[in-house]
């Protein structure tokens, strides 16, 4: 009960946005944008963006830290066209 009153949401039993508190917990522990912190190495990770024009083929890489991600759900047609149960790993595959 004091953690949940310690927090800017309220949290006094109405729906609240969980991406949002679980981005504030974690900011409470140590800041995941920061290389070696406790969060960054437990819940950051890198995304890796690279951007090639068709013209030149110049490309262009751009490098991102985050701590969420948040993964598309499937629906039942995309669903059966991967083929078997909805896991975790299906829906980092659909998001990648």
């Amino acid at each position: 009960a004091a953690l949940a009153m310690s927090t800017p949401f309220g949290l006094t039993g109405q729906q609240q946005d969980a991406t949002e508190l679980a981005q504030w917990l974690l900011d409470q522990v140590g800041d995941v944008a920061v290389d070696g912190s406790i969060t960054q190495r437990c819940f950051g990770g890198k995304f890796r963006t690279t951007v090639v024009c068709s013209g030149c083929g110049h490309a262009q890489e751009k490098v991102e830290s985050f701590s969420d991600l948040c993964l598309p759900m499937l629906d039942a047609r995309s669903e059966g066209e991967m083929g078997g149960a909805l896991s975790v790993a299906r829906l980092l595959r659909a998001f990648f």
